[in-house]
């Protein structure tokens, strides 16, 4: 669940829907409030179409809310309302078959250089230069269309995988993104990476705290 930065009578949820063993329901609910959670509206079937769920829910400034998920051939989906859940508009922020563990955040600080910027991050556990790796893409038109992919984690060498990826904005525009890494599998969290951008998710500087 997420709150209008602005209007925290505006709330904005949503959920792994399904009525198991699922049929006609399945991929991302999503739910909203206009009234401080007095009243509800929304769609256990995802208005912008069935998907394989793992939902993350965020609000900016303007208002606009944003639904990731993973799309139904396993990338990441991305969908915008710019009416309070009325209508919505889809984008494919990656077309792979598996990726897992997403998050997504707005930058919500009125007055901030990349206000309204929005990053999503997920790993990548499809073959190839990114394989089992946390990566993250940001777009700078509202979910339209998103920037070239930003590998996380592959610096700070996780012997298995990195996954469970956050990521928040500060203040003054700065991007956080936390996750853990997995230096053996099957087994624990070995430890945790930390990633961190000052100029909209362009560059970054990462940390992996033991």
């Amino acid at each position: 669940i997420d709150i209008h930065p602005l209007n925290p009578a505006i709330m904005f949820a949503s959920a792994n829907a399904t009525n198991w063993p699922f049929s006609t329901i399945y991929g991302t609910g999503v739910y909203w409030t206009t009234n401080s959670g007095t009243n509800w509206a929304g769609f256990n079937n995802p208005p912008f179409g069935t998907n394989s769920g793992d939902p993350a829910s965020a609000i900016g400034t303007n208002g606009y809310f944003y639904e990731g998920y993973i799309s139904s051939s396993g990338g990441m989906g991305v969908s915008t309302s710019t009416n309070n859940g009325l209508t919505w508009t889809s984008s494919t922020a990656s077309s792979m078959s598996s990726d897992d563990k997403n998050h997504l955040m707005v930058d919500k600080k009125v007055g901030s250089p990349f206000e309204n910027r929005l990053y999503n991050t997920w790993t990548d556990f499809n073959f190839g230069a990114n394989e089992n790796q946390v990566v993250l893409k940001y777009s700078t038109n509202f979910g339209s269309s998103w920037s070239a992919l930003v590998n996380l984690s592959g610096s700070l060498n996780p012997g298995s995988h990195a996954q469970g990826c956050n990521v928040q904005t500060g203040p003054n525009g700065e991007v956080y993104v936390t996750f853990a890494i997995y230096d053996g599998w099957p087994g624990g969290e070995d430890a945790i990476g930390f990633a961190r951008s000052t100029d909209g998710g362009t560059t970054w500087t990462k940390t992996r705290i033991y």
